[in-house]
């Protein structure tokens, strides 16, 4: 972490994007925001990969699907698996829960994935392919590490993805309509979603590069979003107020307190659960947000498919 900065925030603001570029990102966004103020260097309104910061809004959705009944977070996942789905052991043991705060003891990806990508030559669009029932039949083939509920924190993209399918089938219109209908459309995120019309151009290795589909994983990774719709999403959760209030509430409450580790439902909980953040990353696309709870600050970085995005957000944090 930096040290406190007490320089204005337009300074800091331009310094932190002044080191994105100076690594090579291309057009890069850094935006803060507290109470009081917001300030922007970059385009606010540009549309990028968020990649796992998708994972916030996929566990967003299990809480509020959880305080209206339509599931429950200690459910088990074969409470809402097709009849006859085929599972390892283990599998079968596994909550909701558990897979939106990586203690499912699932893999971080389903099988194959990583070998189908390489024999087509590399990380062009690694997930396009994984369909509802390629992401189902992996369960069969899937081992499970350790105890679901009791294994290490095991960071699980495959985990979430299939809780956002799982999510969406529950809900009753799929993973994409109930995101949309119950958590992004009451949070005003109007830039928020898989679409990708007006998306920023992802750069890796200094080379233009096609974004990432995830297909039945989307809820592991698959969106795509603005600076000023993230800051949107951190004023929530921040303030504690607005229509999800209950169901934030729920997502920040500590499932592992291990040391200074915290895991909520999907956010990472740092310094005594003062510091909540994620981060993301496609081949062509980074980005960082945070809530810094005693200054009330929210940070948001986007960049390119490079280093230096997580740098740029703590120049902008102030640690106790």
């Amino acid at each position: 972490m930096p040290r406190p900065d007490d320089r204005p925030w337009p300074l800091r603001v331009e310094d932190a994007h002044a080191l994105l570029v100076r690594k090579g990102h291309v057009d890069p966004v850094v935006a803060v925001a507290t109470p009081q103020e917001r300030h922007v260097a970059g385009a606010p309104d540009q549309r990028w990969e968020i990649g796992s910061v998708t994972k916030v809004l996929t566990a967003l959705l299990l809480a509020e699907l959880a305080r209206t009944g339509v599931v429950g977070l200690a459910d088990p996942i074969t409470a809402h698996l097709p009849p006859g789905t085929l599972l390892a052991p283990k599998v079968a043991d596994i909550t909701l829960a558990q897979l939106a705060c990586h203690r499912s003891g699932l893999p971080r990806l389903p099988p194959g994935v990583m070998r189908r990508s390489l024999s087509r030559g590399g990380m062009a669009d690694p997930y396009a392919d994984i369909d509802a029932d390629r992401l189902l039949a992996g369960l069969a083939a899937t081992r499970v590490h350790g105890t679901p509920g009791r294994a290490p924190v095991r960071y699980s993209n495959y985990g979430v993805g299939l809780l956002g399918h799982v999510l969406g089938e529950a809900a009753g219109d799929g993973y994409e309509n109930a995101l949309t209908r119950l958590v992004l459309d009451p949070l005003g995120l109007v830039a928020t979603s898989f679409s990708d019309e007006g998306l920023h151009q992802g750069r890796a290795r200094g080379k233009a590069v096609g974004p990432w589909h995830l297909g039945a994983l989307a809820g592991a990774g698959g969106l795509r979003s603005t600076a000023t719709d993230l800051l949107a999403l951190l004023a929530a959760v921040r303030d504690g107020s607005g229509p999800l209030a209950e169901a934030i509430a729920e997502t920040l409450r500590p499932r592992i307190d291990r040391g200074p580790l915290r895991v909520g439902l999907g956010w990472f909980l740092l310094g005594d659960g003062d510091l909540i953040m994620h981060d993301g990353g496609t081949l062509g696309a980074r980005s960082e947000v945070r809530v810094e709870r005693h200054t009330g600050t929210t940070v948001v970085v986007l960049g390119d498919g490079r280093g230096g995005t997580a740098r740029a957000a703590s120049m902008l944090l102030n640690p106790r």
